[in-house]
């Protein structure tokens, strides 16, 4: 588990930032260690009850706990160090070559970054309008929502593939077959490795890593077998199933 999420988070900030966290520290951790750590701890605090019931009676920035201004402070300096690695892109110059340009095109900070210039001299509403902070906090959001869920998947297709080898040997042989030594491996010989897809999906479907997504409330009664839902009953669909 802890190696997908290694993978998992590397991925997401080389997707956001590029190449420009690698080998970062903060706190003496790699990056994607301290942040995986500290939403983890977060996620933790947040589901106690009693910081649930203060949460909802005074709001989450009184009263605070030594341990939730530990969080805070790590929170704001993974946003400094995100701001300052921001700043730097926004600064290259115009005498980069196109090349250059072109790789620090290639992440979701450029596409932010574009957004903040063009609201340059512009009147933007408060609605409308993008911050360095909020850029930061889509970081984190997209980070913690897909690290969780993305290692599980991998761990679990890895403990799939060793519990039914003749799985995996069906996998190895289509990606010789498709896309032999290549590196690295395209999106174009991704798409056709049917049989890889079907057995993500199978461990998807089996393992999944979002076990009850969504409530729903009934708008008239119904019957589901021997059960009875009465109009306005809230239901929630756990998806689990036994291997």
């Amino acid at each position: 588990v802890s190696l997908g999420s290694k993978v998992a988070g590397e991925s997401i900030i080389k997707f956001f930032f590029s190449e420009d966290f690698n080998g970062v520290k903060i706190n003496g951790k790699p990056i994607t260690e301290e942040v995986t750590d500290l939403l983890a701890e977060l996620f933790i605090e947040g589901r106690k009850p009693l910081n649930l019931i203060k949460g909802l009676i005074f709001g989450i920035k009184y009263f605070l706990t030594k341990k939730e201004k530990e969080i805070i402070q790590r929170l704001d300096a993974i946003e400094t160090l995100a701001i300052g690695m921001m700043n730097k892109r926004r600064n290259y110059s115009q005498k980069d070559s196109d090349s250059s340009r072109s790789k620090i095109n290639a992440d979701l900070l450029a596409a932010y970054i574009e957004i903040l210039e063009n609201q340059k001299g512009k009147e933007v509403t408060p609605e409308e309008k993008v911050t360095e902070s909020e850029i930061v906090q889509q970081f984190l959001t997209l980070f913690f929502a897909g690290t969780d869920t993305t290692s599980h998947t991998i761990s679990m297709s890895l403990y799939c593939l060793a519990k039914y080898p003749e799985q995996y040997k069906k996998i190895e042989k289509e990606t010789k077959e498709i896309a032999g030594d290549e590196e690295p491996l395209t999106y174009e010989k991704i798409s056709q490795l049917n049989q890889l897809h079907a057995f993500v999906k199978e461990v998807l479907r089996m393992l999944t890593p979002v076990t009850s997504p969504f409530i729903r409330k009934a708008v008239k009664p119904h019957v589901l077998g021997d059960v009875k839902v009465e109009k306005g009953s809230l239901m929630s669909c756990v998806l689990l199933s036994p291997m």
